[in-house]
Order: structure tokens, then sequence, then C-alpha cells
């Protein structure tokens, strides 16, 4: 079990995290998600033990993360960047090395095997390509047999075909009675494998709920952005067609709930025959909520009914 209450940790009184309180229970794989600067990697820090909280308190399997850190290393596996890897070494040794410090490790051999780099155990680490450093790493991070697994944006650089891997990875980890905290940017590559869902924004949490939650609250929602400037018409037809909106930043953002309501937005700005390039449409992402924390107010609040036909304005 991982649980945060009320922690606060900032850098020179600045970003970080602020009261921050969350529960992640064993047999769970997590998505952390929100934007750069949402406080995701100072999380990772404090889980780690790599940063005191300024307040508030920390639990990790039972145990404070900055006064047992030696046992936490025992239950915690961590995938670090591939640039940590030494380039001259070959995954064997490095594997091997890793696997010194743990009275309890995986065979490195088999482990290798299952990672798909048994023809490239002996092989330098420069000459790998990111996808076979992705996985050495991977490796590292598993070879304590870890009840914790720390996957910190593994898709990044890694070949898409892989996803799977990691999948099943983080499925043994939750089989096993562990915890699997997978970092990402976005849902592409966790929909389907996580069943929790934690967003962070500004140092705050923004969403905390189960993946399917998570889907019935947010899911299928589109966002118009318009600068605050744009025509007094075009503001208006997106706001008769939107199921909630939000300003913030110079912009206004319109919640659509139903994909109609979007092709009957673009309609509408048509018929009105204004000239705008300031638009954007997107699918609502966690990124967005946990950049603008506002808007997932909004879109809770938003029905999912399409907008009525006499709502769409017309010359």
């Amino acid at each position: 079990m991982i649980a945060f209450n009320d922690v606060t940790k900032t850098f020179r009184g600045e970003g970080g995290v602020r009261e921050l309180s969350f529960r992640l229970d064993p047999c769970t794989i997590v998505g952390l998600l929100g934007p750069n600067g949402s406080g995701k990697s100072t999380v990772l820090s404090l889980l780690t033990g790599n940063a005191a909280p300024d307040a508030g308190t920390i639990e990790v399997d039972g145990l404070d993360p900055n006064r047992a850190r030696l046992r936490l290393a025992h239950l915690l596996g961590i995938q670090f960047p591939v640039t940590a890897l030494e380039r001259r070494a070959t995954p064997e040794e490095i594997v091997r090395l890793h696997a010194g410090f743990f009275p309890r490790s995986e065979n490195v051999p088999d482990l290798l095997g299952r990672l798909g780099l048994a023809g490239k155990a002996r092989q330098s680490i420069e000459s790998l390509s990111s996808g076979e450093k992705q996985r050495v790493a991977l490796a590292v991070a598993l070879v304590n047999r870890p009840r914790i697994l720390v996957l910190d944006e593994p898709e990044a650089g890694l070949d898409q075909t892989l996803i799977p891997l990691l999948a099943e990875v983080a499925a043994q980890i939750k089989a096993g009675g562990g915890t699997v905290v997978w970092v990402a940017h976005d849902m592409r590559a966790l929909a389907a494998v996580c069943d929790h869902v934690l967003v962070l924004g500004h140092g705050r949490v923004v969403a905390d709920c189960r993946m399917s939650e998570f889907n019935r609250r947010f899911g299928g929602a589109f966002v118009v952005k318009a600068p605050v400037d744009e025509s007094e018409q075009v503001l208006a037809a997106l706001g008769r067609l939107s199921a909630a909106r939000h300003q913030a930043n110079g912009s206004w953002f319109f919640i659509l709930r139903d994909p109609d309501a979007v092709i009957g937005g673009l309609a509408a700005i048509r018929c009105l025959g204004t000239l705008t390039t300031g638009l954007t449409l997107k699918r609502l992402t966690p990124a967005d909520l946990g950049a603008l924390p506002a808007l997932a107010a909004a879109a809770e609040s938003a029905p999912a009914a399409a907008a009525p036909e006499s709502s769409v304005p017309t010359r």
C-alpha cells in the first residue's frame, strides 16, 4: 500500500506538490498522469526516498521512505532512464551487478530471455537500439522481484510492439499482490492496462478513481479552445452547443460530450460565414485536466445529451 497524507514538497517555494493526499492499494496497476510540471516527478522522488516532504507523511508498505531507504530498496523496482546505463557494459553485466545487491533476485539469463534480450546479453549497451536499451532498464527494475514497480514513461522511445510485454509484466506484479505505478502523459498506453487513474495538476490531485469511473466521468468528451477575443457570434454558437465552458489563460474552453454536437458546432460556425483561425478541437485528455483542473469540474458536470438542433444558429 502507498499512502500520501497531506504531503507538501516545494523547491524554493515553487513547483512540487501541495497538500497532496492519495492511497494506492496492493494488486493495482495505477496510471499516474499529468502534463509537465504537474508534480509527477516530485511524487516519484518522494515515493522512492530521494526527497523528503516539507510537511505531511508518506507510507510505502508500512515504511517511511526517508527512514527506511535500504529496506525500501528491496521492495521497489524502478525503471531508470537509459542514459543511466554504462554504455560500454553489456546487459548481462549490468543486470548481474544489480542482482548482487539483493539476496532474493531473478535468474539473470532467464530474465533477459523473457525480455527478448537473450541474443543481446553480451553486446555493449552502445550497440543496442533505443528499444533494446529500454528492455535492459526494465530488466534492472525487475531483477529484485519487486512488490512495487515504478515505470516512468516506459513507452517513450520504445517499439510500440513491446507495449504488450510491459502490460504482461505489470499484470504479473499485480497478480503477485504488488502495485505498479505507470507514469505517462496520456492514456494511449494505459487504457487497457490500468485499474486506477491518478491525475495531477499544479501539484494537486485532479482525479483519483478507478479506470472505469474515469471513463464514465470524462470519456468521450471533446474540448474546443477559442481565444477570448474571438467574434461574439462564434463564441455564442459554441456556447449554445457546449455542455459546459470555462475561461482561463486568455482562452475559452467549451466541453462537448456528443460527437454530433462537435459536427454541429463546426457547421454552425461555417453558417455564420465568419473567418476564424483561432479554434482548436481535440478529445479531452488527462493532460488537459492536469493543466486546467477547472476543466475536470466542467467536464463532470457536462451532460452527455446532444444539444437540440434548434440551438444551431443560422444566418
